[in-house]
């Protein structure tokens, strides 16, 4: 969902002044201006006092029964890779049901604002620098996928990161996106690659957060499909995985659940939304199939580590917490997409069919899944099999 950002510096261009002239004064002009003065300042005090209502009706407030953690990162990352370090293969696989953390040497994301980062901080609709999936912050202060196979890759290796997700994109922007990757990364096309796609927040329109009409499941299926087409054609030796859409009350129903503790919408319209989350699941499963038969250079999976998470956000004792979101109490915060890197993480590694979906999201210890000899394939649907 995009923001809109207002320059209040196109105010100050003319900044008042008290001038003062070599004529003198008349008692009934100072009186005047005494008077506007006053004004003037009255007018000042209800103004600021409008902004400090507003700012504190947006700030993240912690309730008492939570303690803040900061930031969420991964103090177990040396060992995790001492562990990694013991199994790895410099050996290149021919194929994608053979692929292992070090061998991927291009991370792609396309999708909407969340996976843009937006509002993780407030001075920006867009900081992919902090993005579950891009972030580039230490990992002892926020853990990304990007940063944990950045301590896995081999030395002397190079990890490319793009991103290109956008705020307010829907389906029907992933082809844009697609084609801007694939420009960037014309020469990699034998490196192995993953690309996330986590879209369909937007796609629901004014079910949602929206004012267009939503995108039905078949053209919401099309859009990917022509994404996904043009991504094995371009980009082989891809794993694409389709983060699966978690229920409403995570993300577009926080606010309301948060301040009026209900759903935002009347009953009808819930179910509305409901259906049409769930026909955009079951797109991305049916894409899933269709993508893993008879293909060695290309794979597509559904991580689905929130798509049963049917409540707002819930800290490690259970109670609603503000902390996962930024100040829309929509938009992940810097320590929600951690929480989300480090959920997705362990979703890489479970096999098709026994993925967790309703991950624990308010685990706050600061550490990683490390992987070893027995979970450290990238699964696919063609290697969850008899595992």
């Amino acid at each position: 969902m995009s923001q809109n950002y207002y320059d209040f510096d196109d105010y100050l261009d003319e900044p008042l002044l008290l001038r003062s002239s070599s004529s003198s004064t008349s008692p009934s002009k100072f009186k005047h201006s005494k008077k506007y003065l006053v004004l003037f300042a009255v007018m000042l005090t209800i103004f600021l006092l409008q902004m400090s209502l507003f700012k504190k009706s947006y700030q993240t407030e912690v309730p008492k029964f939570v303690e803040n953690p900061k930031f969420l990162g991964a103090k177990n990352i040396a060992e995790c890779v001492r562990e990694y370090n013991k199994i790895i293969d410099f050996n290149t696989p021919e194929n994608v049901d053979k692929v292992y953390p070090h061998h991927i040497k291009v991370l792609g994301a396309l999708g909407d604002s969340i996976t843009a980062g937006a509002l993780s901080m407030i001075d920006d609709t867009r900081h992919v620098e902090f993005s579950f999936i891009s972030g580039n912050e230490p990992i002892e202060k926020q853990i990304s996928i990007y940063s944990i196979l950045q301590h896995l890759r081999p030395e002397n290796s190079t990890l490319l990161n793009y991103n290109f997700a956008q705020p307010g994109a829907t389906s029907e922007d992933l082809m844009r996106q697609a084609t801007y990757l694939a420009s960037k990364i014309e020469t990699r096309k034998q490196d192995w690659k993953i690309i996330t796609i986590f879209i369909g927040t937007n796609d629901v329109g004014n079910l949602g957060l929206g004012f267009a009409p939503p995108i039905g499941s078949e053209k919401f299926r099309k859009n990917i499909e022509n994404c996904l087409d043009y991504i094995e054609q371009m980009l082989p030796n891809t794993i694409v995985m389709l983060i699966g859409l978690p229920k409403p009350q995570l993300f577009l129903e926080a606010r309301s659940l948060w301040i009026e503790n209900k759903r935002a919408r009347s009953k009808s319209s819930q179910k509305a939304l409901d259906d049409l989350l769930e026909s955009y699941q079951k797109v991305l499963y049916d894409l899933q199939e269709k993508y893993s038969k008879d293909r060695k250079k290309f794979s597509v999976v559904v991580q689905p580590f929130i798509t049963e998470y049917n409540i707002i956000f819930t800290d490690d004792k259970g109670k609603p917490s503000k902390i996962f979101y930024s100040d829309d109490i929509f938009h992940p915060s810097k320590l929600g997409h951690s929480i989300m890197a480090k959920h997705l993480w362990i979703n890489i590694f479970e096999p098709v069919g026994k993925k967790t979906t309703n991950a624990t999201l308010g685990d706050f210890s600061h550490s990683i899944q490390c992987i070893s000899k027995d979970n450290s394939l990238i699964r696919t649907p063609n290697n969850s099999f008899n595992k």
